[in-house]
Formats: structure tokens, C-alpha cells, sequence
């Protein structure tokens, strides 16, 4: 009797720690990529595909020198407006060579 109880609780730990730390699959994470700035930003304004000028889903990290960009195609340059430390504008390109994958921590 007490071995089947031992048995059960332990299948009941496992199914939960199964479904609360189980695997996630690549294709429930999101498609996220990041570049890095050479000095912190106040605001990004534009952000999008140099070619086609199509925007581009993005965030900036807390300390303003990264951004995260959702659904970028992993091909394309992107150009960007931001509004740097001292409140001027500036426009740059980043190739494809300087944006990195990026899979956030779960």
C-alpha cells in the first residue's frame, strides 16, 4: 500500500513539473531579433525596412541602447530614427550583419 502511494504522488509531481517546466517549442516563441546602439537613445521615432519603408514592430531596452525588433524577416536592412541623449535627431542604417536573433528568457 504505501509503495502505490509513493507511486502516485510521485506521477502527480511529475505531470505537474511536466506542465509548468516542460519544453517550449521554437514555434510558441517569439520571432524577435535585437541591435545594439552605440550610445543610449531617448526615443526611437521610425524604425522600418529600408527598401520597402515598411515598419517595423519594436521596443527599446530599459538602459536605451538595444532594440528589440518582433517579426523582422532576418534579410533586410532596417532604417532608423531615433532622438538621442542630447534631443537631436539622428538616421542610421543597420544591415542584416548587425542584427542578431534574439530569444527572451521565459
Amino acid at each position: 500500500m504505501k509503495w502505490l502511494l509513493v507511486t502516485i504522488v510521485l506521477g502527480i509531481a511529475s505531470q505537474v513539473q511536466g506542465q509548468s517546466l516542460g519544453p517550449v517549442s521554437p514555434e510558441s516563441r517569439p520571432e524577435m531579433h535585437q541591435l545594439f546602439l552605440k550610445e543610449p537613445v531617448q526615443k526611437i521615432e521610425i524604425l522600418e525596412y529600408r527598401e520597402s519603408g515598411e515598419p517595423i514592430e519594436h521596443e527599446s531596452a530599459p538602459d536605451g541602447k538595444t532594440i528589440y525588433l518582433r517579426g523582422y524577416d532576418g534579410k533586410s536592412p532596417v532604417s532608423v530614427m531615433v532622438i538621442n541623449k542630447d534631443g537631436e535627431r539622428e538616421t542610421f542604417v543597420r544591415s542584416r550583419c548587425d542584427i542578431n536573433a534574439y530569444v527572451p528568457e521565459l
